[in-house]
């Protein structure tokens, strides 16, 4: 089995609330205890997101765990759902080259849970390099009893703010 840092994310809840990962907290919150069900069904996504050689093949090994609902939120602002996010990453001939997940924290309730978390990555998309960081969130909820995901959402790390500009003293 690989281990990622998300597989330690699950392990870490299953341990206790706040857990350190080469100085990384990961963290707990909302109002319920983490569900196992809900920790499995992050680290079957997990593994389906990191394991594939085409986005056809990733898509085709989250199906599963998707609701019939779900919806890829991109930086486009344009929301999709998993049939038109599979062709128009496999038309983009997007490839993630490398990725590191941090700042992880999930939020469990009765019915929802929701995951964010902050990533760097590395890799081509419509056929040109790019590099970034961004924000993440993975919405799940139980669908017919089931825990699934019901969508991801993506963002840009917003920029740094500029230092306050000096103005001169008035005379």
């Amino acid at each position: 089995m690989k281990i990622t840092p998300l597989s330690i994310l699950f392990s870490a809840l299953l341990l206790g609330s706040v857990f350190s990962v080469a100085g990384q907290d990961i963290k707990f919150a909302g109002t319920q205890a983490p569900d196992p069900a809900v920790l499995e069904l992050l680290h079957k996504y997990e593994r389906a997101l990191t394991q594939y050689k085409t986005v056809a093949e990733r898509d085709a090994n989250r199906a599963p765990l998707l609701s019939k609902g779900y919806f890829y939120h991109g930086t486009d602002g344009k929301p999709i759902d998993a049939a038109g996010l599979t062709a128009r990453q496999t038309r983009n001939t997007f490839k993630l080259d490398e990725i590191t997940r941090y700042n992880y924290v999930l939020y469990q309730y009765e019915t929802t849970a929701i995951l964010t978390y902050h990533s760097y990555e590395k890799g081509v998309d419509k056929g040109k390099p790019f590099e970034g960081r961004g924000s993440f969130i993975t919405v799940m909820s139980k669908e017919d009893g089931v825990w699934k995901i019901l969508s991801d959402i993506i963002g840009a790390d917003p920029a740094a703010p500029e230092p306050p500009k000096q103005t001169p003293p008035k005379p």
